[in-house]
């Protein structure tokens, strides 16, 4: 018998302006960016996909949108992107 429950829970989508903010701040902090596609699924409640220079692209996930800013941030400095 399984006594675990698990239940599916909603979560908040982002507005159309988080994600104009979102976009347009990185857009402008990393020249390099040309795309920034957002996404949902049942594993992770954000993803942002980044297209940037040299066809190159990154994936970053978050279960809101304050980490999502964070880990995004991170992610370019890890490949050696500086705040221009």
């Amino acid at each position: 018998m399984n006594t675990q429950n698990t239940t599916k829970r909603s979560f908040k989508k982002l507005t159309a302006e988080q994600k104009e903010q979102f976009t347009a701040y990185f857009m402008a902090r990393y020249p390099e960016t040309r795309k920034i596609k957002f996404s949902s699924d049942e594993v992770c409640r954000y993803t942002v996909k980044v297209r940037f220079a040299g066809n190159r692209m990154f994936m970053v996930r978050a279960y809101s949108f304050d980490k999502l800013q964070d880990h995004t941030q991170a992610a370019y400095e890890k490949r050696g992107f500086h705040l221009s």
